[in-house]
């Protein structure tokens, strides 16, 4: 499970009463509990998230907006707490829903768009696990639909890696082109700059790893073939020697 800090600009975690959060809480009895705090600041809003260990109302105070979330189980004061955004989320879903990224997320991913000949398009998602039986099943069925009347299996296949290749070395060179615009200095915050290198570091992995995997396939398919064609040489030239010694 991942735990990310970076949207919370101060934490605390006391003892207090929760008469000291009645104003973001409806109808709360006067006990003593352990309440942390979570403060995150943007140019324009505050927003106070208050933890207590019992149930709690949200609500709209005079100060402001406050969210009040419960604890799962008691917090002591001083103790750290951590704010997860779920499991599974990709680089790109974490900076377009939170405004950061991870190095070495385990679920970065590259979108590839697929789409036949009078079909509708269809978006794969190329992870770290690599190339999957759906993509290629996708991509044989496309070849086969924009196929002419004869091509064998072996010709398919070769136009799926091929096409494959182009979309993957084409996303490489996207990303390279990109690198000379990114802006650097002064004008970025350090933290986002940092956010955007591992984003972008994540998808030329994916890519690569993609490339050499297919790079594998596409060679272990050619030395079979190799053989088989050699294999079958050596059958017509056993057949042909049985003849002639008939």
């Amino acid at each position: 499970m991942n735990h990310h800090r970076a949207a919370v600009t101060s934490l605390k975690v006391s003892e207090a009463s929760s008469e000291d959060v009645s104003e973001s809480a409806v109808a709360q009895p006067p006990t003593t509990t352990t309440t942390t705090t979570a403060t995150t600041t943007t140019a324009s809003t505050t927003t106070t998230i208050t933890t207590t260990a019992r149930t709690t109302t949200t609500t709209t105070a005079t100060a402001g907006q406050h969210i009040v979330v419960c604890n799962s189980s008691p917090r002591l004061a001083g103790e750290e707490v951590f704010n997860n955004y779920g499991t599974g989320k990709s680089n790109e879903e974490l900076l377009a829903m939170y405004g950061f990224a991870e190095a070495e997320n385990p679920a970065d991913a590259v979108s590839l768009l697929l789409c036949g000949e009078g079909e509708q398009p269809e978006v794969f998602r190329l992870g770290r696990q690599g190339l999957s039986l759906e993509l290629w099943s996708t991509l044989l069925g496309t070849e086969r639909a924009e196929d002419q009347a004869g091509a064998d299996d072996d010709v398919r296949e070769e136009n799926a890696a091929a096409a494959l290749r182009t979309a993957l070395v084409g996303k490489l060179a996207a990303l390279a082109e990109g690198d000379a615009l990114l802006v650097t200095g002064d004008s970025v915050a350090r933290n986002i700059l940092i956010s955007v290198r591992h984003y972008r570091a994540g998808l030329r992995q994916v890519l690569e790893a993609a490339l050499a995997e297919l790079d594998a396939l596409t060679a272990g398919s050619e030395a079979d073939s190799d053989e088989d064609e050699e294999a079958e040489e050596e059958t017509a030239e056993e057949d042909e020697a049985i003849l002639r010694s008939g």
